[in-house]
């Protein structure tokens, strides 16, 4: 049975704690929780610890915190035999110093305290300088993840920036079509069915960059005028008509940076 102590008490930590409650191999013996605020609800039988330099030995310690403060984090920390990790998507391995067994655990997904997670479909990315130690995040993994996958430091940073291009970004574009659709009273229902349309494009690269339509790969001036005198004119919010200006022209000229390096015929 690995031991395992959770470090931190946001979202992440979170979900990481739920899953290992009903891990087979696994037990949450302790939690660390800076101000013990915020605390999601946990079991009396696990420990709360408020000091890092008090946390008990354990088999495994999880670093479920922001990454600006994993490095002050694992100096707190003095189990240099034990395994600890982060779960990280942009931060290298060697942010855990140079203890012997470090590793990463990073859930491709976002999280939200109160909401449910199925963990059986979110990807698991995973790397260990040692290989018991990969061995052990593969079981742990695998465990609560059919979707495993051994990928070193640059891989996965490279995977975190696409995921926050596609999940980030997109939310805030998604918000910002709301915020229209409220100011100009109509119902987002009629944009699904592009919507749809666009994840349908994403599943291969060739598909989403010939799927490319619109005012700025057309070079079409008189549209993207258009656009930007209708933002000036109806958006009276001066805060936001500057926020959608931005971004209308940053991922305009990014559309057609894009395509001049990498043309399409016939568009």
């Amino acid at each position: 049975m690995n031991s395992i102590v959770i470090v931190g008490s946001g979202n992440l930590a979170t979900h990481f704690h739920k899953a290992f409650l009903k891990h087979p191999n696994a037990k949450v013996i302790a939690v660390y929780n800076r101000k013990n605020e915020n605390l999601y609800p946990i079991d009396s039988s696990i420990k709360v610890v408020e000091d890092p330099y008090k946390l008990p030995k354990a088999s495994l310690y999880i670093i479920a915190v922001k990454d600006d403060a994993i490095a002050q984090i694992v100096s707190e920390i003095n189990n240099p035999r034990q395994l600890m990790i982060h779960c990280s998507g942009s931060c290298n391995l060697d942010i855990l110093g140079k203890r012997q067994r470090k590793g990463v655990l990073y859930p491709l997904q976002s999280f939200k305290k109160n909401q449910n997670v199925n963990w059986i479909n979110v990807p698991l990315l995973i790397e260990a300088e040692q290989e018991q130690d990969l061995q052990l995040l593969k079981t742990l993994s695998g465990a609560i993840s059919s979707k495993v996958h051994e990928v070193d430091s640059k891989k996965r940073i490279a995977l975190h920036l696409s995921a926050i291009f596609v999940n980030n970004f997109t939310n805030h574009l998604l918000s910002l079509t709301h915020q229209l659709s409220e100011e100009f009273d109509f119902n987002t229902k009629v944009l699904e069915e592009l919507i749809l349309k666009t994840k349908e494009e994403f599943k291969t690269p060739i598909t989403s960059m010939n799927s490319q339509t619109g005012p700025a790969i057309r070079n079409d001036q008189s549209t993207l005028e258009n656009h930007l005198n209708f933002i000036k004119e109806q958006i009276k919010d001066t805060k936001q008509q500057e926020n959608f200006i931005e971004v209308y022209k940053t991922l305009s000229k990014s559309i057609q940076t894009y395509h001049h390096n990498n043309p399409i015929d016939g568009k």
